[in-house]
């Protein structure tokens, strides 16, 4: 197998005799036509080398990907495993307690951070004055 990235480096070939050589390795050519193709390769050395490229490039994806579609192959069996009615309950009937359980903690807290104005009065509140240092005189 070349190293090149393109097998027909140099050859002047049309979009449709690559295709044409493509589907002859891949085998979707009719007989007629690659019985042609076949006796164009004796001839035409840079198509027979393009046509020895992507063979190679076919068996080593084909090596490449052998696992996967053998993996691909065995079946599998798959099951559902369904909950009992009662345990449904039980997760429901949890989740609603751990809701209220935790409105209710949330509305606990939400009260301390802040006093209804029924509990404030000006009566006992304090004037906060801070004593203001004497200025020196010039």
């Amino acid at each position: 197998m070349r190293d090149d990235l393109n097998p027909t480096a140099g050859a002047s070939f049309s979009e449709p005799a690559l295709r044409a050589l493509s589907a002859f390795v891949d085998g979707e050519l009719s007989y007629a036509e690659c019985q042609r193709l076949a006796e164009r390769l004796t001839v035409d050395r840079c198509a027979a080398n393009a046509v020895a490229h992507y063979r190679a490039q076919r068996a080593a994806l084909r090596a490449l990907f052998a696992d996967l579609a053998a993996q691909a192959n065995v079946p599998c069996v798959v099951l559902r495993v369904r909950m009992s009615w009662w345990r449904r309950t039980a997760l429901a009937v949890g989740a609603l307690f751990a809701g209220a359980a935790l409105a209710v903690l949330a509305a606990a807290m939400s009260s301390h951070s802040t006093l209804p104005a029924t509990q404030m009065s000006l009566d006992k509140a304090r004037p906060c004055v801070a004593p203001v240092p004497a200025q020196p005189q010039l």
